[in-house]
């Protein structure tokens, strides 16, 4: 089993990312960087962040250093890393411990300034987010059994939000709709270049047909003519559910009346659930 739990963290302890807008910058250099050499899982907690990486221990660390460096030229950190710490995952039961303990860092060190847990694959392996997406089939074939219960329980929102959460925006969520779009894309915003455009295409299919046009336009902060077009423009069945799932999401913790998940969440193998496929 060629997998190694990475972490790191600056010399001086100093914060890597606690707000929105650096914490999905980061994911994104995660994604980027570490996606394409061997990433399963990963975690980013305000000063410190864990990675499962699969490959021999000279790439794994090659990676490390890679993000390292994207880290500082894409992020406001002053201070360089400490030498990253490499765990060799030594078998199944092993990896078991290792993936919920790196998903559920936000919880077990209580971040309040992640309160969707954003820093968290969770959101890949649950379709809440698009770049990651190959994560949760990548983990299936070291975790053959993860299923999906078992996920939603480590996010802790419920099996209610699971059987609303594909429906389509209705007006009265337009508010929450800009930010759902820029975070299931990992970006700081709609305004941000690179995949803004089909967040913006994304988000406006991710609302109900009847919705008003020019509502949608304002809270997006855009033109109507580019609604128009976005709701004519083909766009992957899997962006479009990655919004609407931001939206209810974040809806669920408002109603529940919680800044996030909270430290009850249970972890289980969840071998009696239903399998995950994404």
């Amino acid at each position: 089993m060629d997998l190694w739990h990475c972490t790191a963290r600056l010399v001086d302890d100093r914060v890597i990312a606690a707000e929105a807008t650096s914490i999905r910058t980061a994911v994104d250099r995660i994604l980027t960087k570490c996606l394409p050499r061997g990433l399963v899982v990963f975690a980013v907690v305000d000063n410190h962040m864990h990675l499962l990486l699969h490959g021999p221990r000279e790439e794994v660390g090659e990676t490390m250093r890679r993000l390292e460096l994207s880290f500082h030229h894409h992020l406001p950190i002053p201070r360089p890393f400490e030498r990253a710490r490499f765990r060799r995952v030594a078998d199944r039961d092993h990896l078991w411990r290792a993936v919920p303990y790196i998903l559920k860092q936000i919880d077990r060190h209580g971040v309040r300034t992640d309160p969707l847990w954003e820093g968290s694959a969770l959101h890949d392996l649950l379709g809440l987010r698009v770049p990651g997406r190959a994560l949760h089939r990548r983990l299936l074939r070291h975790l053959p059994r993860l299923r999906e219960g078992t996920l939603l329980g480590w996010l802790d929102v419920g099996a209610e939000l699971a059987a609303v959460w594909d429906e389509p925006v209705d007006g009265e969520r337009l508010g929450l709709l800009a930010d759902a779009a820029a975070a299931a894309f990992a970006l700081p915003n709609l305004c941000a270049g690179g995949r803004a455009p089909a967040a913006i295409r994304a988000a406006c299919q991710a609302t109900g047909a009847k919705v008003n046009v020019a509502a949608i336009a304002r809270a997006l902060g855009v033109g109507r003519r580019t609604v128009f077009r976005a709701r004519r423009a083909e766009v992957p069945a899997a962006s479009i559910r990655a919004v609407r799932r931001q939206v209810w999401l974040r809806v669920a913790l408002r109603r529940s009346r919680r800044a996030g998940p909270s430290p009850e969440a249970g972890v289980s193998d969840g071998r009696g659930d239903r399998l995950f496929l994404g």
